[in-house]
């Protein structure tokens, strides 16, 4: 009994330390306080006014989760998760060749019930709610390459489980905290703002942090 006790902890251990809580048979709960990447996607950005930004796409990878997409082409037609950002401009800097803008709003991401599509954003946001978070985001833009850079701080404010074919999957939980890095490329025409690929990793809570 005592071996079988041991074995329990140390493989609990294991999960966390790559990124995945031990939970229930079949059911993943994605650490997303993990200093492990447990998040990937691809995406654009479009900006509906002056003020505003949307950026948008699916999932590529998500820790501890082997079937994101429904067919063997991967693409936001087949991506069974999808991502919306809501955010609005607070400032911008110029300095020098760098344009520095900072935004606040909210990301969102959905488990896809159809296919999305980059011509129609919206699509992106037509799924089940499964995470909600609030963010402040910085954009460092080079405007000499329109090469940019997005470093995100994002809080969890809500979580709700969903199944897939398979499993049932969790994104953390409220309070959580992650960091979010992107790398983008402003090709014309626009729209798109900008094509995006980023990836999140963990960020302790502030009581964690003493």
């Amino acid at each position: 009994m005592q071996k079988l006790k041991s074995t329990v902890l140390i493989l609990a251990a294991a999960l966390v330390l790559t990124g995945i809580d031990a939970w229930a048979d079949d059911d993943v709960r994605v650490n997303v306080r993990s200093d492990a990447t447990w998040m990937e996607f691809v995406g654009q950005v479009v900006n509906p006014t002056p003020a505003t930004s949307n950026q948008f796409g699916y999932l590529t990878y998500l820790r501890g989760i082997d079937d994101l997409f429904t067919g063997p082409a991967h693409n936001a037609q087949t991506a069974r998760f999808a991502f919306f950002n809501e955010t609005t401009t607070v400032s911008v800097l110029n300095h020098g060749p760098l344009r520095i803008i900072t935004r606040e709003g909210t990301t969102t991401i959905y488990q896809q019930t159809a296919g999305a599509d980059f011509a129609s954003p919206d699509s992106f946001r037509a799924g089940i709610p499964i995470q909600t978070s609030r963010l402040r985001h910085v954009v460092v833009l080079n405007t000499t390459n329109n090469s940019f850079t997005t470093m995100f701080e994002n809080v969890v404010t809500l979580v709700s489980s969903v199944e897939t074919e398979s499993l049932e999957v969790g994104l953390g939980k409220a309070g959580d905290m992650f960091r979010i890095t992107v790398l983008g490329q402003i090709v014309p025409p626009i729209p798109p703002n900008g094509w995006i690929y980023g990836f999140a990793t963990g960020l302790a809570r502030p009581s964690q942090s003493r």
